[in-house]
């Protein structure tokens, strides 16, 4: 499956690296290494924020980007906004700005092609912010803008302004989605939207363009399949209904004699929503099952025996 922005023509690729790394990997030559092998593979699209790992993720990728010389076969995605802890939004056009000129600066690079912003403050009109962005577009500082952690509706109405005023909308939306549903608590507690039935149902009618983070569910399946014990990201995805979705990510596994990566995956893959997963590795193996579960397609029925909504 390959994303496309249809009106701008921006291809994303078949999956997107995420690079919120666990503490316990950040390690530059590592990370050096999944960049290379990401790239090596036809990886297209990098993601990244401000706020990952304290900058230190803009840092490595910069430095990643100097040496390797692929800046223009690269995607660029990073995000800015992200508001200090227990404070409602940093989505003011001073505190953009100063997020994008630091991202340009920190990556090495004179624009970023795809900017998000982190979180949504509904008491700050669309207006404002679609004006904004385009500004962004205008200065030649980035390419596109996504809205991340943003409601549907809340996109919809942006970019009815957008279309109405002659000016380009968002072009995409994250959110969290995978196979396992979080306790929302987790995940709402941070600002950060998940999907359920109503988004589902709302992306699958418009065909919006979709990033899924934390799209295999933070590790809770293999840990599970490890007979690991969670860490506390994992403890987000610990219910009964997720040892049921593993049990049946099992079944069709075992079925086709393949790595749990595969169905897991292809939930996102093989579903009716315009989607691209966002995936987050530890090593090169990792990666590299991740690339060779592109092929790999769930049947309708096995989709639905899947879709915990």
């Amino acid at each position: 499956m390959q994303l496309f922005f249809d009106q701008y023509e921006l291809n994303i690729g078949n999956i997107v690296l995420g690079t919120n790394f666990p503490k316990e990997v950040i390690d530059p030559p590592n990370i050096d290494k999944l960049m290379n092998i990401f790239v090596e593979n036809g990886g297209m699209c990098i993601d990244t924020a401000r706020s990952y790992n304290g900058g230190a993720s803009e840092f490595i990728i910069g430095r990643w980007l100097k040496k390797s010389k692929v800046r223009e076969k690269i995607i660029i995605s990073t995000k800015a906004g992200h508001p200090e802890y227990g404070k409602k939004s940093r989505l003011a056009k001073n505190e953009i700005e100063s997020d994008l000129h630091q991202s340009l600066k920190t990556l090495k690079t004179d624009y970023i092609d795809l900017l998000w912003l982190h979180r949504d403050n509904v008491d700050i009109p669309v207006e404002i912010i679609i004006d904004m962005m385009n500004s962004f577009i205008v200065s030649g500082k980035i390419r596109f803008f996504g809205a991340s952690n943003w409601k549907f509706d809340r996109i919809k109405q942006a970019n009815e302004y957008a279309e109405k005023t002659g000016q380009i909308g968002f072009s995409c939306s994250q959110i969290q989605w995978a196979a396992g549903v979080p306790v929302n608590s987790v995940y709402k507690d941070y600002g950060m939207i998940c999907m359920d039935i109503d988004e589902y149902n709302k992306y699958r009618i418009s065909r919006f363009p979709l990033f899924a983070y934390s799209s295999q569910a933070k590790g809770y399946f293999y840990y599970s399949e490890a007979g690991k014990e969670y860490g506390y990201r994992q403890q987000g995805f610990d219910t009964e209904k997720n040892r049921e979705v593993f049990r049946k990510l099992k079944l069709i596994a075992n079925k086709y004699d393949v790595p749990l990566t595969y169905p897991i995956l292809s939930f996102i893959f093989s579903s009716p929503l315009n989607a691209i997963p966002i995936v987050g590795c530890r090593s090169v193996s990792d990666l590299l099952v991740c690339f060779s579960a592109l092929d790999f397609i769930l049947k309708s029925e096995e989709y639905k025996f899947l879709l915990s909504f």
